[in-house]
């Protein structure tokens, strides 16, 4: 049969190729954290948060130092009770919390997709950071809007997901997230208030002026916005992604939290089967267009 009479929705062209561009950029990703392993310390970021209770004053240390603490006194008072574990135990419960979450944020859209998904969250998981939470956060968010407390008090400007419930009139959602995020904070605040003073003037003394983040950040509310009108939820992470404050490779461990995010419609197309390996490099090779 022809290959362009062979092709139909289930085999659609795009999905094909968008597969492959897929594999071939998580690929270069894990080669690249590979390479990045063989010289850098394991765990890396895990090792600031099992420390953060040990560094004195905690904002001691500035932006882009080995060892600075960077996000709100509530997510290490959250945490504290797991530092006073030793570090193997710490470090174990962390990575294995990131590849649990990891596993359940891809899990909808079939082996596939979800092999080289997991690629790009490797190396968020084997430093430690926290690209794995806030892609949790952004898809618990949208059913409980509570949960945008998490990356509004750790890397701000990773909130950017809650412009969809102002694009939508939201207003509920909305403000039980503010409110949520008030309290928390509040909390926290009551517990040890000269913690937030110092975050803050660590925040105001770093302040980023950066006009290209400004940018991204400009950009990624257009691209919320726009698909809060188009009811596209998935491009979400791609948003929190472009307004973190440094891209950096770990980053892209946020968007796993796309597959959860896709209607159920598209859940099933992806994982929908796509034949022989020689008549799916057939499809991919095929440029001409459809019939």
């Amino acid at each position: 049969m022809d290959a362009r009479e062979g092709r139909s929705g289930l085999f659609a062209p795009t999905r094909d190729r968008a597969l492959v561009l897929t594999w071939v950029f998580a690929g270069t990703v894990a080669a690249l954290v590979g390479s990045k392993l063989v010289t850098r310390h394991w765990m890396i970021d895990g090792t600031t948060f099992y420390n953060v209770w040990r560094t004195t004053p905690m904002y001691d240390l500035p932006p882009n130092t080995q060892g600075a603490y960077l996000y709100s006194p509530l997510f290490a008072q959250i945490i504290e009770p797991l530092t006073r574990l030793p570090w193997w135990q710490f470090s174990a419960l962390w990575l294995a919390a990131a590849c649990v979450t990891y596993v359940w944020l891809v899990h909808p859209v079939g082996w596939f997709w979800a092999i080289p998904l997991l690629a790009l969250g490797l190396e968020d998981a084997t430093i430690g950071n926290t690209a794995w939470l806030l892609a949790l956060a952004c898809v618990v968010g949208m059913r409980w809007p509570a949960a945008w407390a998490i990356p509004i008090l750790t890397k701000l400007t990773t909130g950017v997901g809650l412009v969809w419930f102002v694009a939508r009139r939201d207003w509920r959602a909305l403000a039980i997230a503010g409110g949520s995020t008030a309290v928390a904070a509040g909390v926290s605040w009551l517990v040890a208030p000269q913690l937030w003073v110092e975050w803050f003037t660590f925040l105001s003394n770093n302040r980023n002026r950066d006009v290209i983040l400004l940018v991204r950040v400009a950009l990624a509310v257009g691209i919320v916005w726009y698909a809060s009108l188009k009811d596209r939820a998935w491009l979400i992470p791609v948003a929190m992604y472009l307004a973190t404050p440094v891209l950096m490779v770990y980053g892209l461990g946020m968007l796993a939290a796309i597959p959860r995010l896709l209607s159920p419609s598209a859940q099933a197309k992806a994982r929908e089967p796509f034949g022989r390996p020689s008549d799916f490099a057939r499809r991919v090779l095929d440029l001409s267009p459809r019939r």
